[in-house]
């Protein structure tokens, strides 16, 4: 009977852990979303390097302004932002084959080189599918609709 509640138990887990893998694209996108936002808390440089694709490039900081491009935008992350606070409060994905755009109304809180701020965007996301997984090649903050 052990034996048979231990292998019901590891059949279980094994399900459990596959069930991400059989979500759709538009979750698979989400996932991939939350997991960039979670680094930029953690201040994951192995995260940021697997999602945040080779040609990424921010948008929109100042209007009219220059985009900052993923060197720099990844060494902010890691060495002059300080995130204790960040989530989308709105989230949309539209899907088109492997390619997705996100749009969402971004809330965070921390400081920039000690400097505090709290502050809420709206942002498009532009993400495409690569070897098997999402990476995020454009970030454009937005006025609101």
């Amino acid at each position: 009977m052990r034996m048979l509640t231990f292998l019901l138990a590891a059949a279980i887990a094994a399900f459990s852990l596959s069930e991400p893998a059989r979500a759709g694209p538009r979750e698979a996108v989400a996932a991939a979303e939350g997991a960039w936002t979670e680094a930029l808390v953690a201040r994951d440089a192995a995260v940021f390097e697997r999602i945040v694709a080779k040609e990424y490039t921010l948008g929109g900081v100042r209007p009219g302004g220059p985009v900052t491009p993923r060197a720099v935008w990844i060494d902010n992350a890691l060495h002059h932002l300080a995130v204790s606070e960040a989530r989308f409060d709105a989230l949309e994905v539209d899907l088109k084959g492997g390619r997705a755009t996100v749009r969402g109304a971004f809330y965070w809180k921390g400081a920039f080189d000690g400097e505090a701020f709290t502050d809420q965007v709206h942002l498009i996301d532009r993400w495409v599918r690569r070897d098997g997984r999402w990476q995020v090649v454009s970030r454009r903050i937005v006025e609101p609709n």
